[in-house]
């Protein structure tokens, strides 16, 4: 787990905890989060998605927020409050722009004084379904296929283009 090389789940977590002493915390006030493998968070707020669906998954790796997603105030709060517990984030990433993986990143991003990443199709859509002023004057910055984001247990993260659900949806390797 430590290593990466294995996936795990919070049941198991909670066993090697008691079996081996091994900290691991749950803050049931949080947005519901998991670290199945060492040093990738997956964090499950509650988002704009259809349904039946009531969640979007949002991930954390190495400083990098991927696809936030709350779908009100309050979630972002949340949101916020989770993300308390992991390194200050120093970029944000979105997939694609559909709502369930976009919504609050650039309040979020202007919180934390970071850029958001992207494909130049999903600025431009954006910009064309939800105006000028959606960015709220973030640094954005346009990835392509190749371009490394973040590491993960020292070993480079890149962007893979993957169009197909979304025409500039953008996948981390």
């Amino acid at each position: 787990y430590d290593n990466g090389e294995i996936l795990t789940v919070p049941p198991i977590l909670y066993l090697m905890q008691d079996l081996c002493e091994i900290e691991f915390n749950y803050f049931p006030e949080d947005v519901p989060w998991t670290e199945m493998v060492k040093g990738l968070v997956q964090i499950m707020p509650k988002s704009v998605t259809l349904p039946p669906a009531e969640r979007t998954n949002s991930f954390y790796i190495e400083g990098l927020i991927v696809d936030p997603s709350p779908r009100d105030e309050e979630e972002y709060q949340k949101f916020l409050k989770t993300l308390s517990h992991f390194e200050k984030p120093t970029r944000l990433m979105l997939t694609h722009h559909h709502p369930d993986h976009i919504q609050f990143a650039p309040e979020l991003a202007k919180h934390f004084n970071i850029p958001i990443l992207m494909s130049q199709f999903t600025k431009d859509i954006l910009i064309k379904k939800r105006g000028n002023d959606f960015f709220l004057d973030n640094k954005i910055e346009i990835l392509k296929d190749g371009d490394i984001v973040t590491t993960w247990l020292n070993q480079e993260v890149k962007i893979i283009e993957v169009p197909g659900h979304d025409e500039g949806h953008l996948a981390l390797m």
